[in-house]
């Protein structure tokens, strides 16, 4: 039986009465394609589409879009996955990708989670910066995320290629020191697998890359509500 690999993208905050925009994330749909490759089953949730259309007050200003814990909890019990990834692109997702990760500990203690997307990679760069020049206020945005009690790794930069290597080693009891731009806790101390990450790093080749996995997402509610980032 194949092992299930759920990916998530987690609700999202936004402004009361501002335009919602929401699209497919390429990332994920890369990400999914090469798992597949792998002989995976992969299953991609996007909790902010599918419950589009509920908002729940935050605050005067602010409104969480997308599905109740409910729903996301019965999703995932169906789903009952063997590892999880969920993405943070935003700072607007974190607080959400938290909670997700908490719904999931709760159903499937057990099941590894794995953050990745661009604010995890851009907080752990904050967060070495901030180490080597003893800014302890930089740290607080990573150290909430890795020192959450729910969340076990964090993958930095563009993981579609080591983030299979991190799966078969969790599921194969591998070792994941050899895992690169991998970051998980030991205690109180925060484990680097590899150099800090320049911002000048070289982004991988998307020439490199397969199609994503476009046909994992429900791609007629994006189209439906047509609000994307370039509009």
């Amino acid at each position: 039986m194949k092992a299930k690999i759920l990916l998530i993208t987690p609700n999202f905050k936004s402004l009361k009465g501002g335009i919602k925009r929401i699209q497919p994330p390429a990332g994920i749909g890369f990400l999914a394609e090469v798992l597949l490759r792998e002989n995976y089953e992969v299953i991609i949730r996007d909790t902010a589409l599918e419950g589009y259309e509920n908002e729940k007050d935050l605050t005067d200003e602010l409104v969480l879009v997308g599905e109740t814990d409910e729903q996301i909890a019965d999703f995932i019990k169906t789903t009952a996955p063997n590892v999880v990834g969920i993405s943070a692109m935003f700072t607007n997702l974190v607080d959400s990708a938290k909670n997700t990760a908490k719904i999931v500990k709760n159903l499937f203690p057990q099941v590894p989670i794995v953050v990745g997307g661009n604010h995890v990679t851009n907080a752990a760069r904050d967060y070495q910066f901030a180490q080597t020049n003893d800014l302890p206020a930089l740290s607080n945005l990573f150290e909430d995320l890795i020192f959450d009690k729910n969340i076990d790794y964090a993958m930095l930069g563009e993981a579609e290629y080591e983030f299979p290597k991190l799966v078969d080693c969790l599921l194969n009891n591998g070792d994941i020191s050899l895992i690169k731009n991998l970051v998980y806790k030991n205690e109180n101390e925060v484990i680097f697998n590899s150099p800090p990450l320049s911002r000048d790093d070289k982004r991988m080749d998307i020439e490199n890359l397969p199609a994503p996995a476009w046909h994992l997402f429900n791609m007629k509610k994006y189209s439906d509500i047509g609000v994307f980032q370039s509009s």
